[in-house]
């Protein structure tokens, strides 16, 4: 490892042969699964749990030793707008934590590498008395949902929410909010979630979309939903359940034009996109919730 080749004093290094993923041992599943894939190219983990053994000369906020933690980017700019904003993950120069390439030309391999080289802005230190196994999903699916609900203010207790779709960011999503104080329903294209969001997730309600009596019921009741369902689907159903100025946010990936109805958007209800943003303050607040 060395330092001195980012040219940037504010860096420090990481040592990730301890580390722990969300999705460890993923590759060897998925790889019986589908042999003619390369998943040593495809899959990189990067919500990344390590041990400092290196800091460059102007970084104040760790010392070697210290358990720290590194999401989805590990450099920026510095010096554009978002930068300056603490929202760097709109930089357009950002350094993602995987398949992208440092200022020195070198490839950033995410968690598979033995040793990743960060900026600080991009680091948090793991609590004490919080495991790797808790901390690295926090680092992902966990700041995906945390961050639009504090930059929306949608922190404060006593909000109603709803979590579309129980994949990964939605657990965490349901965990997040109940921490948060809110009254929490799970809404799922089926049944089979129920017990899986009520039982181990602590969800205070389950809606299935397509039972429109239900829909009806939850109609004009939900502060926001965050909709995490990485497919084309429909908007129309889940706008109807929001009060007015309640909030849809966007968290699924799709490859699609969305489409929705605007007289819905016109009469209060919002439809705001966020990026999944690096664990950085304010972010640091995530790890002092109660969620496991």
């Amino acid at each position: 490892m060395n330092l001195a080749c980012q040219d940037t004093p504010w860096f420090l290094g990481i040592n990730l042969n301890k580390i722990l993923s969300f999705y460890l041992g993923l590759k060897d599943t998925l790889s019986f699964l589908c042999p003619t894939v390369d998943f040593d190219v495809l899959l990189y983990r990067h919500e990344v749990v390590g041990e400092v053994v290196e800091v460059g000369s102007e970084v104040t906020n760790f010392r070697v030793g210290d358990v720290v933690g590194v999401g989805v980017i590990v450099g920026c700019c510095r010096n554009c707008n978002p930068c300056k904003s603490d929202v760097e993950q709109y930089c357009n120069k950002k350094i993602w934590s995987y398949n992208d390439v440092y200022t020195d030309g070198k490839t950033t391999q995410g968690g598979f590498a033995q040793s990743m080289i960060v900026d600080q802005k991009f680091v948090v230190k793991i609590p004490d008395g919080m495991s790797a196994e808790q901390a690295a999903p926090l680092l992902c699916a966990g700041l995906t949902v945390y961050s639009p609900l504090s930059h929306f203010g949608l922190n404060k207790s006593g909000l109603r929410g709803g979590i579309l779709g129980l994949g990964g960011v939605g657990h965490m999503g349901v965990k997040i909010a109940k921490a948060m104080g809110h009254h929490v329903t799970v809404i799922s294209s089926s049944d089979k979630k129920r017990a899986e969001a009520m039982e181990h997730l602590g969800a205070d309600e389950y809606l299935v979309s397509s039972d429109a009596t239900r829909m009806q019921e939850f109609a004009d009741t939900l502060d926001y939903i965050i909709d995490t369902v990485p497919a084309v689907h429909a908007l129309e159903p889940y706008l109807s359940l929001l009060k007015l100025d309640g909030r849809l946010i966007l968290m699924g990936v799709i490859n699609a034009p969305l489409q929705f109805l605007t007289p819905l958007v016109m009469l209060g209800e919002f439809l705001p996109l966020c990026l999944s943003p690096s664990p950085r303050p304010p972010s640091l607040a995530l790890f002092n919730c109660k969620f496991f």
